[in-house]
C-alpha cells in the first residue's frame, strides 16, 4: 500500500497529541518523529496490519 493512504485523528491540543505521542512511544509502538510546526503538529504509526495512522492538530482555520 503507498505511504499516502492513511487514516488521520485530529486532536483538539498539541498537547493532547505531544501526550498521545509520548504514551505510544512508552508502550513499544514504532512512532515516527513528531512534526511541529506553529500551525499543525503530527507523528505517524503503523497500525498492527500496517497501515498508517496519523494523529495530528492543526490551528483552526478561522485563526490562519
Amino acid at each position: 500500500m503507498p505511504p499516502w493512504f492513511h487514516i488521520g485523528f485530529r486532536y483538539e491540543t498539541k498537547d493532547e497529541v505531544r501526550a498521545l505521542y509520548e504514551k505510544l512511544k512508552s508502550d513499544g509502538f514504532m512512532v515516527g518523529d513528531l512534526d511541529n510546526h506553529e500551525y499543525y503538529l503530527q507523528f505517524r504509526f503503523p497500525d498492527p496490519t500496517g497501515y498508517v495512522v496519523e494523529i495530528f492538530w492543526e490551528l483552526p482555520p478561522q485563526l490562519w
